[in-house]
């Protein structure tokens, strides 16, 4: 009773202040981003500018070769968008995905993750989440299974990582692609995975990507996984502070320390180091975008495709520019989807600030975590707080942990969350008047 009330109260209190003339809280500003990489963004674009070339070229294959060093694949082939990277995929796939074909994938998702499925004339099979961390069911992906099925497509929901070992497993026993929509995941990974190893048995895909070849045998399950993300322009600030902005004010944290963390450092470093392997190192075919608002935004749509195989990443190039190889000289039907080189600067400017600002999203995460674990209606089971694990290693309700112990690099067997957002569950009636 006293918590229905406290939320009452809180949900009038929002009501009124939203009233008051010049009320208002952004879910993000990406000005302040760009103002604090001014520098660096305006001189990126001025090299492009300089350059004459705007479409595909130097600037495009060199932020492709830096994603593909991050995703630890071979290939990365910069698209319009990730929307369109979903659809190239599974028409470049030489199992031939069309009328009749189905894709497993989660309802729980952007329209556009079946859509590509869909504008093949193959059909999107829809399989329920795991209430816990609202990503895709492993189990009930084999289960739906059917001699049609041709892929699986993990939506990493949020910036956590689905249950890849699993899906993993699944996907090498029936000779299955597994296709990644990491649009809200560069940078996410699990650790304590095995990467490399000799194929599993029977998991070849006659004219496709072998699932077991191009990502190892399977891996066990890993004991825990963390969960939770923050949409916060703060997470955003720039880490280093060059010479030419030692004039501007320092970014602080939650709890007022300089959040200027220079990459190289153990926040950096547990991005891409250590005994774990990212997402896209697990997955055949992994998709990013890198819409304004995602942790690392273009100035306008992008997105890439990232994959260990050349036969798949030689015809995704053809596919981005109407089948063409070289230009003019068409062996496929194409479309016209290229990542732009004024974008592809834009983001090599902000890439090498990605580490810190993950980690200050990790350390916010923790910080709310800490501070609602106390709340009556978390107490009470009227408000959950993001998954931290998978449910066959932890508890559906994790207690909250030390905001330190969230803040550091994901130990052996852990999913690292980039944090795309942070999602509280709240039960009716009170989530209706908390809007």
């Amino acid at each position: 009773m006293g918590t229905s009330v406290e939320v009452g109260v809180a949900a009038k209190t929002l009501e009124k202040a939203g009233d008051k003339p010049g009320f208002k809280v952004p879910v993000f500003d990406l000005s302040r981003q760009n103002a604090e990489l001014h520098d660096e963004i305006f001189a990126a674009l001025e090299r492009v500018i300089g350059s004459g070339h705007f479409i595909l070229g130097e600037e495009v294959e060199a932020f492709e070769a830096e994603i593909a060093r991050l995703s630890r694949v071979r290939y990365a082939i910069g698209v319009g968008n990730c929307s369109d990277a979903l659809h190239l995929v599974q028409l470049a796939l030489g199992i031939g995905i069309g009328p009749g074909d189905e894709v497993i994938t989660t309802p729980f998702t952007f329209f556009a993750t079946a859509g590509g499925t869909a504008r093949l004339g193959a059909r999107p099979v829809f399989v329920d989440i795991d209430p816990v961390t609202f990503n895709i069911d492993p189990a009930r992906v084999e289960a739906a299974i059917t001699p049609r099925t041709r892929a699986i497509i993990p939506v990493h929901l949020y910036g956590l990582p689905a249950d890849l070992p699993a899906l993993r497993r699944v996907a090498d026993r029936h000779g299955l692609v597994l296709i990644q929509d990491a649009a809200q995941a560069l940078g996410a990974r699990v650790a304590g995975v095995q990467e490399a190893g000799q194929p599993a048995a029977g998991a070849q895909v006659t004219g496709a990507p072998s699932p077991s070849t191009l990502a190892g045998p399977a891996a066990p399950d890993p004991p825990t996984r963390r969960s939770c993300a923050v949409m916060d322009t703060d997470t955003h600030r720039k880490p280093p502070s060059p010479p030419a902005q030692a004039n501007r004010p320092t970014p602080r944290d939650l709890a007022g320390r300089s959040v200027r963390t220079p990459v190289g450092t153990a926040a950096s470093q547990a991005l891409g180091g250590g005994n774990d392997a990212p997402i896209a190192a697990i997955g055949d075919v992994t998709c990013y975008s890198f819409f304004p608002t995602k942790n690392l935004g273009a100035f306008g749509d992008g997105g890439m495709i990232v994959t260990d195989s050349a036969e798949l990443a030689e015809r995704l190039r053809m596919l981005r520019a109407h089948g063409s190889k070289p230009k003019y000289y068409h062996h496929l039907f194409g479309y016209n989807s290229r990542l732009d080189a004024l974008h592809a600067a834009v983001l090599r400017a902000k890439l090498p600030y990605l580490p810190a600002w993950i980690e200050r999203r990790r350390a916010i995460a923790a910080r709310y975590r800490l501070l609602l674990a106390d709340t009556c209606p978390v107490r009470d089971g009227l408000v959950e707080l993001p998954a931290e694990a998978w449910p066959a290693a932890a508890p559906a309700q994790a207690p909250a942990p030390e905001a330190a112990d969230l803040a550091g690099a994901a130990g052996a067997g852990h999913a690292y969350h980039v944090y795309h957002q942070f999602t509280i569950r709240v039960r009716r009636p009170y989530r209706d008047a908390l809007r």
